[in-house]
């Protein structure tokens, strides 16, 4: 993006080609070692480009604008490249389905009065059971996370609920020492193809210590949602999803989601000590770290993966307590973030699991 002075960036168009087939979209900043590319799969890369600066799914019409006193910055020694991520929903499997949607920006070099941050609340764990009705999960930044994470209060100004079919109602709500202090956002009745978004005016104080919780409640029973089998957490739309999407001023670096994964904390929050269950964490991420990785990096390529020199290290792996049922999910998506060699080692992981 240009990069000869500092830009606001004030509002965002979704261009939407082809509805047939266009799920989400979410426009991220990057870091400046990103390498610029052709159009590819999401992978290890895209781990560099982690700042979402908005997103549009099914049901949101025209643009989506910044409060008047925000704008996203980029530019000279700022965010200098960004990425569009788009997921495509193809259900029947068609052959014959193209697209060329995207996403125009709006900016100015006149600068308003503050950064603007977003970030994600939620659930990333979800496990619906088949013939149930109000049915609630829920997820969200705990009091610990919004501590060690805020080092100032911010102010929330549009929150926008998102699930998907199965859900029936979601709402958003603040703590302050284990009391509701209010109902940031509610959706009583919720419609994944007409989702609301709500400004708030005045803006929401948040502070250090707060805690923001997203219910969601969802229907396996009655009518299309009818369910026979297990729904978990998923980004199609045969699977769910339980979050907010948030902007919020001033910005904080790296503030970008506070979810948690059933009660533990995800992210910059994930603790790096302690014990869940029978896994050690600190043990098992230094195992990772100083062994592991560094066999699998020597003896590993994808095209030889299920070779026993190569799976002997990735069978240790998998079979470690800490990777044992919903943890697998858990480390994979958090823990293991913190391991230098990760991002270089994913695609084997994910390779070997299916393929060996």
């Amino acid at each position: 993006v240009p990069s000869d002075e500092v830009y606001h960036a004030v509002a965002f168009e979704p261009i939407i080609a082809n509805k047939d087939v266009m799920h989400h979209m979410i426009l991220f900043a990057c870091g400046d070692d990103v390498t610029a590319g052709d159009p590819h799969l999401c992978g290890a890369e895209d781990l560099k480009c982690e700042t979402w600066l908005t997103v549009w799914t099914v049901g949101l019409e025209g643009q989506i604008c910044t409060h008047h006193n925000t704008g996203a910055k980029f530019g000279r020694g700022s965010m200098r490249h960004m990425s569009l991520q788009i997921h495509w929903n193809n259900p029947d499997l068609r052959g014959d389905y193209v697209d060329s949607s995207g996403m125009r920006i709006y900016y100015t070099p006149r600068l308003r009065k503050y950064d603007l941050g977003n970030v994600q609340f939620g659930q990333n764990y979800l496990a619906i059971p088949p013939l149930s009705r109000d049915y609630e999960q829920h997820g969200g930044c705990t009091p610990y996370c919004t501590k060690k994470r805020l080092p100032h209060p911010i102010y929330l100004t549009r929150t926008y609920l998102h699930m998907h079919h199965l859900a029936t109602a979601g709402a958003m709500e603040q703590y302050r020492n284990g009391k509701l202090i209010r109902v940031i956002a509610l959706d009583p009745e919720y419609q994944y193809v007409t989702p609301p978004i709500h400004v708030h005016d005045p803006a929401v104080e948040i502070l250090p210590g707060d805690e923001v919780l997203v219910r969601c409640w969802y229907n396996t029973l009655d009518g299309d949602r009818r369910r026979y089998n297990t729904t978990l957490f998923g980004l199609g739309t045969d699977a769910e999803m339980c979050y907010a999407f948030v902007s919020y001023f001033p910005a904080v670096p790296r503030f970008d989601q506070c979810a948690q994964f059933q009660s533990l904390e995800t992210g910059e929050c994930a603790r790096k000590t302690g014990r869940i269950g029978e896994c050690d964490v600190a043990s098992f991420l230094n195992l990772v770290s100083s062994t592991l990785s560094n066999e699998i990096l020597a003896n590993c390529h994808l095209s030889r993966v299920c070779h026993a020199q190569c799976y002997l290290p990735l069978q240790e792996l998998f079979n470690h307590v800490c990777m044992k049922g919903p943890l697998a999910m858990y480390f994979t998506q958090n823990q293991l973030m913190s391991v230098p060699a990760w991002p270089r080692i994913v695609n084997i992981y994910n390779h070997a699991r299916t393929k060996c």
